[in-house]
């Protein structure tokens, strides 16, 4: 039997935390696999990573300038894209879940890598943000 199942990665999730933080102090941010745990028969169980994730929590002054929020995303992909390949799990590329907080509100941005990276070349950080918030 497969049953969708989510593994802390906490030695990626420590340095992505330290690498976030040197961005903005009081971020918060973790990585984590996504996959499938298989049950067997005997009631052993196995996971099997599909991708790594990322969320990340950021502080903004404003929540509805587009050009900030999309050169945060920016500035998180770099981050993401500088981790080592080895420390990455499984075959697929994964997501990012990135909450912006200002104020006591916030707006949250979920994207696969895959769209970041599919981005036309050139595009504007308002672009950006305003792409990735279409889902696909």
């Amino acid at each position: 039997m497969y049953t969708w199942a989510y593994k802390d990665m906490p030695e990626l999730s420590a340095s992505f935390q330290g690498s976030i933080h040197a961005l903005q102090p009081e971020a918060q941010a973790n990585a984590y696999t996504f996959g499938e745990d298989c049950t067997h028969s005997d009631g052993s169980v196995d996971f099997l990573a599909m991708e790594t994730d990322f969320n990340i929590t950021l502080q903004v002054d404003d929540l509805t300038n587009e050009s900030d929020l999309g050169e945060w995303i920016v500035k998180v992909m770099g981050v993401i894209e500088n981790i080592p390949q080895e420390q990455i799990v499984g075959p697929m590329p994964g997501r990012v879940g990135i909450t912006f907080r200002s104020e006591g509100d916030q707006k949250i941005i979920n994207f696969y890598i895959r769209q970041y990276h599919e981005l036309p070349s050139g595009v504007s950080y308002s672009e950006i943000y305003q792409a990735l918030q279409i889902p696909q």
